[in-house]
């Protein structure tokens, strides 16, 4: 509800790929810290990243490319620009997922990939035991969520 229903509630032909993708990046670190049991991201982030391209398969392309990290999410995040030759596609929502020689990402798909990971994730913890390492890590995160809004 935070980071997938707010931006497919925009008006088609408002959309704004580098909204999107800012939000999936915020998405991808806060999944990847649910899913590993970290407290934080704080000095993880990158890895995150790593960890999040190795295990979701809807986004397999983006394995070989270590400098999306630092060229999107850094580029998007901080600068509010894409680097390292990234380019985002938000006006052809039917392109593919990831165009490999120009590098350009589509929003839509990534969005979408999005929303399917999330899914999965929920599917995992719907058909794991309560003691499995999933769950654990699920609620040593919220426990520091917790505490963090706490303070």
């Amino acid at each position: 509800e935070r980071y997938v229903y707010p931006l497919k509630a925009v008006e088609k032909g408002e959309q704004n790929g580098f909204l999107m993708m800012a939000s999936c990046c915020l998405l991808i670190e806060g999944l990847t810290a649910y899913r590993q049991g970290w407290p934080t991201t704080k000095g993880k982030s990158q890895q995150a990243f790593t960890k999040f391209f190795a295990h979701e398969h809807r986004f397999a392309e983006f394995r070989r490319y270590g400098d999306f990290y630092e060229g999107v999410r850094c580029g998007i995040l901080h600068r509010g620009e894409t680097d390292h030759g990234w380019r985002l596609n938000f006006t052809k929502p039917f392109q593919p997922l990831l165009e490999v020689a120009e590098k350009r990402i589509n929003c839509f798909r990534f969005l979408q990939g999005m929303e399917g990971s999330l899914a999965d994730y929920h599917a995992e913890l719907c058909a794991s035991a309560w003691e499995s390492d999933l769950w654990v890590n699920l609620r040593n995160k919220m426990k520091s969520t917790v505490t963090d809004c706490a303070r």
